[in-house]
């Protein structure tokens, strides 16, 4: 499977829901209008105009915390392109220049100690009944989205 092409169809699709933070800690969603979305596990950071917006190691807090009004910024933007590198780190090119950049680091060691983490982000497509991961081992997995 290659993943661009799976990914390919959220090109020019609007944000309809963008959350972290809170009880969710640093744990990311975004959905988009075309009933995609990515759950992102890992580190990562949020860009506008080549300013950092945040990280996901920012304040958490519901509501006011940077994390979590920041993340809120992307609602209503088009995704315009995307990128994944070699190591499946993930860049989204948004509209009015927000960027989110994905740093794949959750290792196999997070679950060879008895670590919960097995995934560094994924991609659903509740339609296609599909999940498409990037797991611990820096490998492409999928799974059905209902389960």
């Amino acid at each position: 499977m290659i993943i661009n092409e799976v990914l390919l169809p959220t090109i020019e699709s609007k944000v309809t829901l963008s959350e972290s933070g809170g009880s969710t800690g640093s744990l990311w969603l975004i959905d988009f209008e075309n009933n995609t979305s990515f759950y992102i596990y890992c580190t990562w950071r949020i860009e506008q105009n080549n300013q950092v917006l945040a990280t996901s190691n920012d304040d958490i807090s519901p509501v006011i915390g940077r994390l979590t009004r920041s993340v809120k910024e992307l609602e209503g933007n088009k995704l315009i392109s995307f990128n994944i590198s070699e190591q499946y780190d993930l860049t989204l090119c948004f509209e009015n220049n927000y960027i989110v950049r994905v740093f794949c680091d959750i290792s196999y060691s997070e679950t060879d100690n008895d670590g919960a983490y097995d995934t560094n982000w994924d991609f659903s497509i509740p339609n296609q009944d599909l999940v498409i991961s990037i797991n611990n081992y820096f490998e492409i997995k999928t799974d059905k989205y209902y389960s």
